[in-house]
């Protein structure tokens, strides 16, 4: 597939712009059962408020200059084909890549001898973005299954700030400034750097061995995987429970730290209606979007009012779009009730639960609260006050009706 060139639109509330021509941009029609099986999705431009710190070390003053990155990705699906993103989405300087690889991975940085194939682009291996540009490389013939994670690895010459994804699940590598084109490398070793972090690299697509589409969770924190235990994340094990069944869709995750309904900073990236259409409507073979947001909102000092209003805005959009919209109740904290804001977040949840805006809905609240006191987080289940930990991640996973997602 040849270069795409995308214009990122800030969204009001209303969600009354949504694309360059105010309609949303549908995946173009191509052959093959071609799905998005993995995204970090772009949050800003380096450095940001929510994490990343061994990000902003291997990249000084946020830009990359003739070094590599090696990210190791999940797909959730198997296929014999894929296709990767890049993107340099909130940039206003070229972005210039001079070679992108995938492979096999093994160990740490690591990759397994003789499973390296380019990526390309047009043809070509080098590739240049301008500002609020995103381009999808051509297909790679290549094996992937969701049990196997693979390495992409991407060499850059020169950058302005680097558009990233902050806080990443697994972990990533940088080599050192000027040290050049690594990609190739089948050793981890000129990789010294350890990031946590998703630099340029923003999806994988993947042509699966079986008519499949996309369910995209739309989320925060809670969503996008806070470094817990790899495959035991509620994202994963939806993954897991669906594939166990036979129902053929990926799950990709939409979730950035610190994000919310409403409120947006460098801190928090775009609020979840400017970044929907490019995050979720613009997925290949999207189907269906979890909707996960707003405690953010509800506990930073917004009104049930206002959180309720953009997620009814929210799901009108996805059924615009021909989408399937799950909304998903927000948990209680771990300390227990906080006056008025506790009683906002009832009001939302209960408005979740019986609102004919979405298609059904994920109890989450239910999967993680107290017996004794469901106004307060299980504390079993809790890492802190505001995520769970590795069993509560299990207990929302496991608490989704997977008939949901069967049509």
């Amino acid at each position: 597939m040849s270069r795409r060139t995308v214009c990122i639109v800030f969204v009001a509330l209303a969600l009354t712009a949504t694309g360059c021509n105010n309609k949303p941009a549908a995946p173009a029609a191509i052959k093959g059962n071609w799905v998005d099986a993995w995204q970090a999705v772009p949050m800003g431009a380096m450095p940001n408020g929510c994490g990343g710190r061994g990000a902003e070390a291997a990249f000084p003053g946020n830009r990359a200059s003739s070094q590599s990155a090696r990210f190791a990705v999940r797909a959730t699906a198997a296929g014999s084909a894929v296709r990767v993103r890049l993107s340099n989405r909130f940039s206003s300087r070229l972005l210039a890549i001079s070679h992108v690889t995938i492979a096999e991975q093994t160990t740490g940085a690591g990759v397994a001898a003789g499973t390296t194939k380019d990526v390309l682009f047009d043809g070509r291996k080098t590739l240049t973005l301008g500002g609020g540009e995103e381009a999808v490389s051509d297909a790679v013939r290549f094996e992937v299954d969701p049990e196997h994670p693979v390495s992409v690895s991407v060499a850059i010459a020169s950058s302005g700030p680097l558009t990233w994804h902050a806080v990443g699940s697994d972990a990533s590598y940088a080599t050192a400034v000027g040290s050049g084109d690594h990609t190739g490398d089948t050793s981890g070793g000129a990789y010294r750097a350890q990031l946590h972090s998703y630099i340029a690299l923003a999806g994988l697509q993947v042509d699966a061995s079986v008519p499949t589409t996309a369910i995209v969770a739309l989320g925060d924190s809670i969503t996008d995987n806070p470094q817990q235990d790899l495959g035991r994340h509620w994202v994963d094990i939806l993954g897991s429970r669906l594939r166990a069944a036979g129902i053929h869709r990926t799950v990709v995750n939409a979730g950035i730290a610190c994000n919310a309904l409403v409120s947006a900073d460098n801190s928090t990236g775009p609020a979840a209606p400017s970044r929907f259409v490019e995050d979720v409507v613009r997925r290949q073979g999207v189907s269906h979007v979890i909707i996960f947001e707003g405690t953010n909102d509800i506990y930073g000092g917004q009104t049930a009012a206002k959180a309720i209003a953009v997620l009814t805005a929210l799901a009108d959009r996805a059924h615009v779009a021909g989408l399937k919209v799950i909304g998903a109740t927000i948990l209680p904290r771990r300390d227990g009730p906080v006056p008025v804001k506790d009683d906002q977040r009832a009001e939302v949840n209960q408005w979740i639960r019986t609102t004919s805006s979405f298609d059904g809905f994920i109890d989450f609240d239910a999967a993680v609260r107290a017996t004794a006191n469901p106004l307060q987080m299980n504390p079993g289940y809790a890492s802190d006050d505001i995520h769970p930990n590795t069993r509560g991640q299990i207990a929302m996973g496991n608490a989704i009706d997977l008939s949901l997602f069967e049509r």
